[in-house]
């Protein structure tokens, strides 16, 4: 447990949305860091975004600390951004995905703001990321998602070629994140 956990939250949300998660891992031992990376509604690119995730990782923790990052939603391309582009992969170990639009999403056509364009389906953004997925294999990368999710349409789109991707029957998106039973999934990955 000596990885500082750093809870990256969503679209529409700010760190506290991590609260009910971070109590749990704090309580099994582990150093958990909630930034909150705003504005989080869209209105700001995620490559903007993703460098307030580094400064606030530079600042949090010390050059030679090691991480994980867990991260929910919209929170798991900014964390992909900070590992593929700004060298987050040199200090991160594990990244676990929660409902995750790794691939787009349908509901990014609801609205027109920067951040949530490249969040569509086949979005310039999403090309170049998943164009250079080969790198992320130097760390352990898992993403959840649920067959029930009204927000990441499709659901399959959480999942990634060379990515361990594993269901969670949650009927509601935002509830994914205080699933228990994908808490012991979570802490699982972290412990291995």
């Amino acid at each position: 447990m000596s990885n500082t956990l750093i809870l990256v939250h969503g679209f529409m949300d700010t760190g506290r949305r991590m609260t009910w998660m971070s109590k749990q891992l704090r309580t099994l031992g582990w150093k958990v860091l909630t930034p909150s990376l705003l504005p989080s509604n869209g209105t700001q690119t995620i490559e903007k975004l993703a460098e307030r995730l580094s400064q606030f990782i530079q600042e949090n923790t010390l050059e030679s600390d090691r991480i994980d990052l867990i991260a929910f939603n919209m929170g798991g391309l900014i964390s992909r951004y900070y590992l593929q582009r700004l060298g987050g992969l040199a200090k991160t170990d594990r990244f676990i995905t929660i409902a995750t639009p790794h691939n787009g999403t349908l509901a990014a056509y609801f609205l027109p703001f920067p951040g949530i364009k490249q969040m569509r389906p086949n979005s310039r953004f999403l090309i170049d990321l998943n164009g250079n997925l080969e790198q992320m294999q130097e760390l352990v990368f898992v993403s959840y998602y649920s067959p029930y999710d009204l927000i990441i349409i499709p659901a399959k789109s959480s999942v990634l070629p060379t990515v361990i991707a594993s269901k969670v029957f949650a009927l509601i998106h935002p509830w994914m994140i205080f699933d228990k039973k994908l808490l012991k999934r979570i802490v699982y990955v972290l412990e291995s």
